[in-house]
């Protein structure tokens, strides 16, 4: 009997996994020869909001998401490498706006925004 409990949370975990990226929503963007790239969604329900950014250049860049009641999170990051995520928690409900800048010159951004 604790076997067939066992298989049940691990087939239920599982369900949750697949189902998960039906219920994600949000925006991105990708700019070329671009000095800032933004992105807006809105519908946010509040919580854990998750900003993924990319710039192909060198040096150090930047990404700011503002949102309702002066919500404000950002991080600099390094723009070698691949796209990455970060998460911004205690998020309010409502419309988001993100964007990324590269430390100088043109470059192709990658910014979205999602939960």
């Amino acid at each position: 009997m604790g076997r067939v409990a066992v298989v049940g949370l691990a087939l239920t975990g599982v369900t949750a996994l697949l189902a998960s990226p039906a219920l994600a929503a949000g925006n991105s963007a990708v700019c070329h020869s671009a000095s800032i790239c933004k992105v807006s969604a809105s519908g946010f329900p509040g919580g854990t909001i998750s900003v993924d950014a990319d710039a192909s250049a060198r040096g150090t860049g930047r990404w700011i998401l503002t949102g309702p009641i002066g919500y404000r999170c950002s991080k600099d990051f390094p723009q070698h490498g691949p796209v990455r995520s970060w998460s911004c928690a205690n998020a309010p409900a409502g419309r988001y706006t993100a964007q990324v800048t590269p430390d100088q010159g043109l470059h192709t951004l990658k910014i979205g925004i999602r939960w």
